[in-house]
Parts: C-alpha cells; structure tokens; sequence
C-alpha cells in the first residue's frame, strides 16, 4: 500500500523539482526538524552560475509552488460572507 506524502514533502518535491527544472547547482535539503526554536523544519539550498541563472530558478521555484496552490484551492468555493 502507498504512502500518501504530507504537504511538507509535497511542497519540497515541488520546491527541488523547480530548481532541477533549469539546470541548479549542488541542491541540498537541510532538516531542521531536531533543532529546537527554528523558523522552519527543512531549508533547501542551491546555487547557480551567474545573476540570471539565479533568477531562473526563483521564477522556476515560484512558477511551481503556485502551481501546487491554484490545483489545492480550485475544488473549494470561498464564501463571500460579510
């Protein structure tokens, strides 16, 4: 039987999938999760060779995550209570 993935390791996924999307350099996943008072539980690191590879990988990055939220967010219908 599958094991589903937790929104954490769905986000990451979609996080390292973008910067593997164009090409980033010596990507690496920090797991934060036994350090006691972080912001965070994971930190992914990567690297680029020049200002506009860089950028690409944000956008790359982004492009993904938004992605990810549209799809969760489509099916609910927000109310427009006041």
């Amino acid at each position: 039987m599958a094991k589903k993935k937790s929104n954490a390791d769905e986000l990451i996924s979609k996080i390292i999938s973008g910067v593997e999307d164009v090409k980033g350099i010596d990507i690496s996943l920090l797991d934060l999760r036994d350090i006691e008072n972080t912001v965070c539980s994971y930190f992914i690191v990567c690297s680029g060779s020049s200002n506009t590879h860089v950028n690409a990988i944000v956008s790359s990055v982004q492009k993904n995550c938004k992605q990810r939220i549209k799809r969760e967010t489509l099916p609910h219908r927000r109310s427009r209570e006041f």
